[in-house]
């Protein structure tokens, strides 16, 4: 039986210098309250931060690994693998993994399931070192004009700084996997079905403490996911083509460590679809080989409406988060599709061979088009 293993080893260094405006900045629910704002009316909230904002922070990461084919044979292949995951502040995470390929009647099926841990990124710390109380301090003011400004800067303020939760931790993903393949003469079909389960990923809340708020990082969130991707492969001379479909059912109830939910005490009614996953994904590619040495590329991608999250623009809780949604739930909009087909051609040209030169040069000649049909897709889609 054959062993393998490795060593990964990582060490990142972040450093910010953020100098804070003394000014600050007003927000607005809407244009009708920057417009009273300008009239001399209490209706915006006044941000400001002090103090300095030079910062770094270092973190090492480390992931020792072992593999063992347990059945190696022309027909069966079943490897298995364990992998110790480290980083700075977190201690050792042992994630083990299993995988197995097989030939059955003209079919190849493939299965594995395994634990994947994730790293917890620098700019988490960085944002609650910068945000401490030590080294920034971050204030708000409500019901504030802009001919309030320097009033708001002479009376008592409310304080907003950073903490990491209790029995914080690392992200990681149970994952399970099985496809089968099978080639009738020209033509592949394929089918693979992935579910995934996240556990520990990360959100904020924004809670009472002191006079002020407590913006509180938290590794309690989650998210489930289940993928069905179906492909069929055509071959025919120099020719071949592929089409791909991929349904996913992904949940979740967080946006990220920084997204922070509108009623803090209710994280049950944050799980919804996941931000930007389309439901429905498709993608056709086509290779040819024309005359003269040309070889062409063709790929269409269409991707169906993906969810996003609508806002009323409010700051109904009074603690500057502006993220209301009135009586929607999370993720309640539908984005607009996306659909892009582009274009590569390709030609390989000789050079003049040059003397005493042991091989021959060659000019690799291409031209690429994006989005040859001129659809207008949207990026990213405001909340208000």
């Amino acid at each position: 039986m054959l062993f393998r293993s490795g060593f990964a080893v990582s060490r990142a260094t972040t450093a910010n210098q953020q100098a804070p405006n003394a000014f600050g900045w007003l927000q607005f629910p809407n244009l009708q309250a920057y417009t009273d704002a300008q009239a001399g009316y209490g209706t915006g909230t006044w941000f400001s931060m002090r103090g300095s904002g030079i910062a770094h922070y270092a973190s090492v990461s480390a992931a020792p690994f072992v593999q063992k084919d347990f059945v190696r044979s022309r027909r069966l292949h079943i490897t298995g693998g364990l992998r110790a995951d480290y980083q700075s502040g977190f201690g050792v995470l042992i994630s083990p993994r299993l995988s197995t390929a097989a030939l059955w009647k003209g079919f190849t099926l493939r299965a594995g399931a395994g634990l994947f841990v994730r790293t917890v990124p620098n700019n988490v710390f960085m944002h609650v070192i910068q945000n401490d109380d030590l080294h920034l301090q971050q204030f708000m003011a409500s019901d504030v004009s802009f001919a309030g400004i320097p009033e708001a800067q002479s009376v008592t303020l409310t304080s907003i700084h950073s903490k990491l939760g209790q029995d914080f931790t690392r992200p990681r993903e149970l994952m399970q996997k099985a496809s089968v393949e099978r080639t009738i003469g020209k033509f592949t079909p394929g089918l693979e079905y992935t579910w995934a389960r996240d556990r520990h990923l990360l959100g904020s809340r924004r809670l009472p403490g002191g006079n002020g708020w407590i913006d509180m990082i938290e590794s309690n969130r989650d998210a489930e996911t289940h993928r069905l991707h179906a492909q069929v492969a055509f071959k025919i001379g120099g020719h071949r083509l592929m089409a791909y479909y991929e349904w996913a059912h992904a949940r979740d109830n967080t946006d990220g460590p920084f997204s922070f939910p509108p009623n803090q005490k209710d994280l049950r009614s944050e799980w919804a679809r996941s931000t930007g996953s389309a439901p429905h994904n498709v993608v056709f590619t086509g290779s040819f080989r024309l005359p003269a040495g040309i070889s062409v590329t063709l790929t269409d991608n269409w991707h169906g409406a993906a969810p996003y999250d609508i806002t009323t623009g409010l700051d109904v809780a009074n603690s500057g988060l502006y993220n209301d949604r009135g009586t929607l739930l999370r993720n309640s909009g539908n984005g607009p599709k996306f659909n892009s087909l582009d274009c590569y051609f390709y030609r390989r040209l000789p050079l003049p061979r040059l003397p005493h030169a042991k091989a021959r040069m060659h000019l690799d000649v291409g031209v690429q088009g994006q989005n040859l049909l001129n659809n207008r897709n949207y990026i990213d889609v405001d909340s208000v």
